[in-house]
Order: C-alpha cells, then sequence, then structure tokens
C-alpha cells in the first residue's frame, strides 16, 4: 500500500477524538501493514507532525467557537458596536482574540457580562479564568486566557479605545440581533 499525504491527513481525522498519534498507532491505521518503507524514526517524525498539525486544528477551532459563543451572549442582550480583533498574527499579543462592546448603563454593562459568561458556560462549560470590574460597572473584563472580553460603558469606551491601540489586528463588526 502506497501512503499519501492526503491519506496520512485523512487517517488523522478519523483518529483526531483518540487522544496523541504513536508509532504503533499509525502502523495500526489503513490496512495494518504499516507504514511500509518508513523507519521507526520517520515514523516518529510524522507521529509528531500529526500531532502538531491537529493540536493547531483543534486550539483554532476552538477559539474561534468560543468568540462566537461570546459575541451571541453579547447580541442576546443588545450590546451595541460588538467586534472582535484577531491578534493571533500580531507578535507578543498575550492572547488571541479580543471581543468589544458597550451598554447603555451600569444595570446593561453587568447584564452583557451575566450574558457572555452564561452562554459560554453552557454551551462550551467553561468559566472565565479571572472577572474584573464589577463593582462600578464602568469596565467589565472576562479572561478566557485566549479570548478577553472587554465590556465597557460608552465614554470609557471612547476614552481608552482599545480598537485604535489593537487596529494592526483584523476587526471583525457583529449586528446586535
Amino acid at each position: 500500500m502506497k501512503w499519501s499525504g492526503n491519506s496520512i491527513i485523512f487517517n488523522a481525522r478519523l483518529y483526531a477524538g483518540l487522544g496523541r498519534f504513536t508509532s504503533s498507532g499509525i502502523k495500526k491505521m489503513g490496512t495494518g501493514k504499516g507504514l511500509g518503507k518508513l523507519n521507526i524514526y520517520q515514523n516518529d517524525v510524522l507521529c509528531s507532525k500529526l500531532n502538531e498539525y491537529m493540536a493547531k486544528k483543534i486550539q483554532s477551532s476552538s477559539v474561534e467557537a468560543l468568540v462566537a459563543v461570546i459575541v451571541h451572549g453579547l447580541q442576546e442582550k443588545k450590546g451595541i458596536d460588538i467586534v472582535s480583533i484577531d491578534l493571533r498574527k500580531i507578535p507578543n499579543a498575550f492572547t488571541d482574540f479580543f471581543v468589544i462592546c458597550h451598554g447603555g448603563s451600569a444595570r446593561q454593562v453587568d447584564a452583557l457580562a451575566d450574558s457572555a459568561e452564561d452562554e459560554v458556560r453552557k454551551a462550551l462549560r467553561e468559566k472565565p479564568a479571572f472577572r474584573e470590574g464589577n463593582d462600578e460597572s464602568e469596565w467589565v473584563l472576562l479572561d478566557y486566557i485566549n479570548v478577553v472580553v472587554h465590556i465597557f460603558s460608552g465614554d470609557k469606551r471612547d476614552f481608552y479605545q482599545l480598537e485604535e491601540l489593537w487596529g494592526d489586528g483584523t476587526i471583525s463588526k457583529h449586528d446586535t440581533q
């Protein structure tokens, strides 16, 4: 049996739910004949490459799913001017995405933060690592490590202008439903 890059990636997708790839796992794929002429070192290198590829794909899709759920939670409570900023291509950025919006009152800022947190908890079973700014409700921050959510009052958003500061990222605007 001849193995091509496409068949290995196809088989990698089939085995994605089973965890990391090992040399013996690769040999069991397909017809059970192994990878043929590849030696053990090449087999281990291939496993390493497959693990890197799958980790990047899973991480990328999970971060984007988290952003989508957060945006949905903000839309549910009528967040104003919802934007997401993709920071993955910016060197030394401390997170992958910012999600930014503002509310018309302190109560709405609290409701927006609660809604985003509740939607993520329901859909993805994740809690923010940190939640800051509940006392005054002028700037509430939800830190999910890979995604940081900034919910401002209108005047604080105008003052800090995070979109301008992180303007090198890819900015996507999201409509309020």
